[in-house]
C-alpha cells in the first residue's frame, strides 16, 4: 500500500513540476490508479487503515496543489484564447479601414 501511495505522491509532484515548465501533461491514467488505491486501502482491515492517515493527508494535499495548479493553467489559456479572437469585422462595405 505505502508503495501505490509513494508513487501517486511522486506523480502528483512530478504533474505539477512539468506544469510549472510549461509542459504538457497527459493525467488520464491518473483516475484509474488513485481508484485502484482507494479500493485496496478500503479493502484494509480498520487499524491497519488508520495507519495510513498522515500518508491519505498528504496524498489529498498533493492532489489538491495540482489540481490548483491545472485550474490556473486552464484559466491562463482560456485568457490566452480571448486575446486571439480577432473582432467581428464592423467595416461597412466601402469605408475605408482604419488604420
Amino acid at each position: 500500500m505505502r508503495g501505490l501511495g509513494d508513487g501517486l505522491s511522486h506523480l502528483f509532484r512530478m504533474t505539477r513540476a512539468l506544469v510549472a515548465g510549461g509542459r504538457r501533461v497527459d493525467i488520464a491514467g491518473v483516475e484509474r490508479q488513485v481508484g485502484l488505491f482507494c479500493a485496496k486501502t478500503l479493502d484494509l482491515p480498520p487499524e491497519d487503515g488508520r495507519t495510513l492517515r498522515p500518508m491519505l493527508v498528504s496524498l489529498l494535499a498533493d492532489l489538491d496543489a495540482l489540481s490548483g495548479d491545472l485550474d490556473a493553467l486552464s484559466s491562463d489559456l482560456e485568457a490566452l484564447a480571448g486575446d486571439l479572437v480577432q473582432p467581428a469585422n464592423t467595416q461597412k462595405p466601402g469605408q475605408i479601414p482604419d488604420s
